[in-house]
């Protein structure tokens, strides 16, 4: 636990007491280059009745005094003495001074406001209001307590200490603060007539302030848990005990922030959850151990680091609704969901971010931080440098002769770049793209030039282009090493796992990478290559993938991967589906690519031959028109399954003993309802992302994504089921369901179609009004007029079009058994799309309009 206690130095020479010259705690503009404060401050001690007068003229004069016999002294702070709360001379006095250019402290003298037989817990209440009064209406520079605890215990003195102080900072985070007790039989405290006498004050102090993380500081309401006052509050884990006040209250500063807290009164034990908690941290506890804000408030949501590389920020802050709002003196706009923001520009050095809400008649809330900005230093050039987070390869590689190593790095602008791969005989020249402060430096190494099965370094060098310079060369060698073999050197591996996923290449998108397969059953695949902890694969001469060596088992030497001659195809109707069979006689890998623009769907197989005598087709097929093949390469067989209609309602692949079979489902069966649409008797499945420990995107208010899409997803069941229609919902409550048995669930189901419903998120970074929108996505083409005439049946409801996306990598819509779409109805990062999404009149609204999407893409495919 942090302490607040810091010793005084008292003297009434002034040379002994502050030790030279004093340091200005100024905080209006820029301050010294390190942005530090002095770690010691020397000031004058003024109590009350020595500065304050109610003639404005006065006042002015006697603070012009102090000021002025300031300057020959090492002082820079006025302490003024405060006592008497809503006030208007102290905040009147304390800007007289600052505008003279000195700084001031508000000084609380704890003896002075002592009450005989005041019990302590309405003390410390009574000193709490005269702190927040303070600090809300005088632009101070710090906080200073004296006085020797009265009667109270120094325990108490010390819990009460804590208390002020955190009561100060839920405020104004930035204040400086200092305590000490006075003995006032060895001090004397100057009057304006002292000071006009000897041209000296009688008392002057150097003190060493106190600065606190802003998010270790708490203050908490217990009323709710009928907690008594003076009752002790134990806060777990820092052990800290606390006495609670008049009103309920204590506060307290924690040794470091924490995601959750243990309050213990008496034998109750409160567990809280804190990692939702935005600043101040100033709640009410709730007897089902949440917390809730107590009117008047106003919190930050979104705000800056307490220092920064960049001078704009998109400041978020929210309060209760409705309410007048503030940002720096400015008025903003307040939505209904309680947000409020504003664009800030810093200046570089400390910058100060004050919001302010006050509803109609209310105290207004305040709460200010500091920020400061530090403009980025410029990379020099000299010495040389290499970036140690921008190095390609970046992972231990075994290749093959006739491949080529991508070698990549930023480092000093404008130099000559080149690296060496093993010896010095194999250096190649790299090429430069320059930008601000540094360039690129890249190129590709054919690796033929390598000694085959060995390890090879890769080391990068730096030249300078100024010969004269000191440091002309820079070296740096990778920790990872490249291997060159031949082909018929890597092993055979197979698939292992149920969910392996083939893509075309490493890269990495957020749903996954680019995928050509991910139902290969065991097939046997032939290795090319090691990438980090992944195999390149060979599928063909010109094709080849990339497989995660967890999804896989190595084979031993001398394994065969075998290739197979396909003789014959069958197609023949399949209890509601059309389906082709096709000989499997060794599991090599296959690949699915649906062409809805070819009317057609293509099989790929790798690693099998042609010797295909005859296609069989029976004349009762009610989807597949016929079945073409082709052997694009000796090792590459295609099977071309031509569509009577693109407008198909899915199709499956199932691998069996000795062969593959595609199923390309029968339109389903459905009565005309009332309105004419044939829903009757039709199986949607309806998924609400998200839910339980994933919450989804959390809105600007701190609405839940999972919550959103869970009301919608429920007030569509019940339209669909209204007009006949039989409803899958993946998730009718709030709890957690993995991606992938979500799919199963839909997948195993008798749904004819499917809707995923989501809410959208961008990352803020533009404001809270740039990127909005209705949206629809689908991973298989053919799903593509569901998702544009979803889009259009929800832009209905006026909000801005974010567009129709394809392939779509989302798990739960990588279906291709029936139609399957996913809408994301608006953004929660948007301030207007968060109002909506918030307005349960708006929620049925998008049901609706989701309902006549499904309704009007269902006529679409049955006319």
């Amino acid at each position: 636990m942090k302490t607040i206690v810091f010793f005084l130095l008292l003297s009434l020479s002034l040379l002994a007491s502050c030790g030279g010259p004093g340091q200005s705690i100024s905080l209006r503009g820029p301050v010294d280059r390190q942005y530090s404060r002095a770690d010691k401050v020397c000031g004058i001690l003024v109590r009350e009745s020595y500065w304050h007068s109610d003639n404005p003229d006065t006042l002015e004069k006697r603070l012009e005094i102090l000021v002025r016999e300031m300057a020959g002294t090492p002082a820079t702070i006025l302490f003024l003495q405060t006592a008497t709360q809503n006030e208007p001379v102290f905040p009147r006095a304390v800007r007289m001074v600052k505008e003279n250019g000195c700084s001031v402290y508000a000084w609380l003298d704890l003896s002075a406001t002592e009450k005989s037989g005041e019990h302590f817990p309405s003390r410390k209440h009574t000193l709490k209001n005269m702190v927040r009064w303070t600090v809300t209406g005088a632009d101070i520079d710090g906080l200073h307590f004296s006085g020797d605890g009265g009667t109270a215990s120094d325990a108490r003195y010390r819990d009460l200490i804590e208390d002020l102080t955190a009561e100060a900072l839920l405020v104004k985070t930035y204040l400086d603060i200092s305590e000490t007790t006075l003995d006032s039989s060895a001090v004397r405290i100057a009057s304006v007539q002292d000071i006009q006498k000897v041209h000296l004050p009688g008392a002057m102090a150097t003190v060493a302030p106190a600065h606190f993380d802003p998010d270790n500081i708490v203050s908490l309401n217990m009323d709710s848990l009928h907690v008594r006052p003076a009752d002790i509050v134990r806060i777990e884990p820092s052990g800290r005990e606390k006495i609670v006040d008049s009103s309920g209250w204590f506060g307290v500063i924690l040794p470091e922030a924490a995601d959750s807290l243990t309050l213990k009164i008496n034998d109750l034990s409160i567990p809280l959850s804190a990692a939702d908690w935005k600043p101040p941290f100033r709640y009410r506890v709730l007897p089902d151990c949440t917390v809730e804000r107590v009117s008047p408030w106003v919190e930050f949501r979104n705000y800056p680091a307490d220092t920064v590389s960049s001078g704009d920020f998109h400041l978020l802050c929210m309060s209760e609704y409705p309410a007048r709002v503030f940002i720096n003196d400015d008025s903003v706009k307040q939505y209904r969901t309680g947000i409020f923001f504003d664009h800030l520009q810093f200046s570089e050095g400390i910058n100060r971010i004050r919001t302010s809400a006050s509803a109609s008649g209310s105290i207004p809330a305040l709460y200010e931080r500091e920020i400061v900005y530090k403009k980025p230093a410029r990379r020099d050039t000299f010495p040389l440098w290499i970036g140690d987070d921008s190095l390609t390869p970046d992972v231990h590689q075994i290749l093959c002769p006739d491949d080529y190593l991508t070698i990549r790095f930023a480092g000093s602008k404008q130099q000559n770049g080149f690296a060496v791969i093993g010896s010095r005989k194999n250096r190649i020249q790299l090429s430069r793209t320059d930008f601000d402060d540094f360039s690129m430096y890249s190129g590709e190494f054919p690796l033929g030039r390598l000694r085959e099965n060995r390890d090879h370094t890769v080391q990068l060098v730096l030249e300078s282009l100024v010969p004269a310079n000191p440091r002309a060369r820079l070296k740096k060698t990778l920790d990872y090493t490249i291997r060159v073999q031949k082909p018929q050197d890597f092993p055979l591996v197979r698939v292992t796992s149920p969910r392996a996923w083939l893509t075309y290449n490493p890269g990495q998108v957020r749903l996954g990478g680019p995928l050509i397969s991910e139902a290969m059953g065991d097939a046997v695949l032939q290795v090319s290559g090691e990438i980090g902890d992944a195999y390149r694969v060979r599928l063909n001469r010109l094709e080849s993938g990339m497989i995660a060596k967890a999804d896989v088992e190595r084979l031993p030497p001398g394994a065969g991967r075998g290739v197979y001659n396909i003789t014959s195809l069958y197609t023949a109707p399949d209890n509601g589906w059309d389906a082709v069979t096709i000989p499997y006689l060794n599991p090599v890998p296959y690949a699915v690519y649906p062409e809805p623009f070819l009317n057609r769907i293509r099989i790929v197989l790798y690693g099998a031959r042609t010797t295909s005598t005859w296609l069989t087709h029976k004349d009762t097929l009610q989807v597949i028109r016929r079945v073409s093949w082709q052997q694009t390469d000796p090792e590459t067989y295609e099977v071309l399954v031509h569509l009577a209609t693109p407008n198909i309602w899915g199709y499956r692949i199932d691998p069996g003993k000795d062969s593959l079979t595609l199923r390309v489902k029968h339109p389903p069966r459905s009565a005309a309802d009332s309105l004419g649409t044939r829903l009757a008797g039709l199986t949607i499945g309806i998924e609400a992302g998200h839910g339980g420990s994933n919450r989804g995107a959390v809105g600007l208010s701190g609405l839940y994504e999972k919550d959103v899409n869970l009301d919608v997803a429920l007030k569509l069941e019940h339209l669909c089921r209204d007009a006949g229609m039989n409803v899958v919902q993946v998730r009718d409550r709030d709890e957690y369901i993995s991606l992938y048995e979500k799919r199963r669930l839909l997948t195993e189901s008798s749904a004819d179609l499917m809707v995923s419903i989501h809410a959208n998120a961008g990352s803020g970074r533009g404001g809270y009004l740039r990127v909005g929108g209705a949206s629809t996505y689908y991973h298989n083409p053919f799903w593509a007029d569901f998702a544009r005439i979803m889009n259009d049946s929800i832009r209905k409801l006026g909000l801005d079009d974010f567009g129709v996306v394809g392939s779509f990598n989302y798990t739960v819509i990588r279906i291709h058994s029936m139609p399957a779409i996913l809408v994301e109805q608006a953004f929660m990062d948007h301030a207007e799309d968060e109002e909506k999404l918030a307005s349960p009149e708006f929620r049925s609204r998008m049901a609706q309009k989701i309902f006549e999407g499904i309704a009007e893409y269902i006529r679409f495919m049955l006319e």
